[in-house]
């Protein structure tokens, strides 16, 4: 099921993870390829899911190691990793550069740094949120550091179900009606 908002940019790469891309939409693509092809491989090799930090690591060193020795430019493109696995959810960041963070929430693209100022004030409340509660505060926080306008927001989340990942998609209404919302 695809969100009749986006442009795609959240991609299933395996079973029990999802990517999604921003910068340059070659690289984002090329990237995003590379992690499908990292996920089926994995499978390949040892019958079963691939874990999250295991993906996270392998593109992370793809990409670090590719721009080290590339004669050309390195990827303008981060990455966001988000999955389950027998550890519990997961979800990093891996920058151009191939540094791969840990994260909470995360936003990424032009007012990130602001988005993200907002979603690291409180460490422990982050943690101990509801998906109500969580959805809301990203739509507040969309609309509060990146902009009034909601059409260019993308929300999914996660969930598991029967050790598979199902990826919910939140239509422009939804999105618009939490907005709307009290808390």
């Amino acid at each position: 099921m695809e969100s009749p908002h986006s442009l795609n940019h959240v991609t299933r790469v395996g079973s029990n993870i999802i990517a999604a891309g921003t910068g340059f939409p070659g690289d984002i693509l090329y990237l995003l390829n590379k992690c499908e092809a990292l996920v089926d491989k994995y499978r390949l090799n040892f019958q079963q899911d691939m874990p999250v930090d295991e993906f996270v690591r392998q593109l992370s060193d793809l990409i670090s190691l590719n721009t080290i020795l590339k004669t050309v430019r390195p990827y303008n493109a981060s990455i966001v990793v988000a999955g389950w696995d027998a550890m519990g959810y997961h979800l990093y960041l891996v920058d151009p550069d191939g540094r791969s963070t840990s994260w909470t929430a995360v936003t990424v693209g032009r007012h990130a740094a602001a988005a993200n100022a907002e979603f690291e004030m409180d460490p422990l409340k982050m943690k101990n949120l509801s998906l109500k509660t969580a959805r809301k505060m990203g739509v507040d926080t969309f609309q509060k550091r990146v902009s009034p306008d909601l059409n260019s927001l993308e929300m999914v989340w996660l969930k598991s179900v029967d050790n598979k990942i199902e990826v919910v998609y939140t239509p422009i209404e939804e999105i618009q009606s939490i907005a709307q919302s009290k808390m």
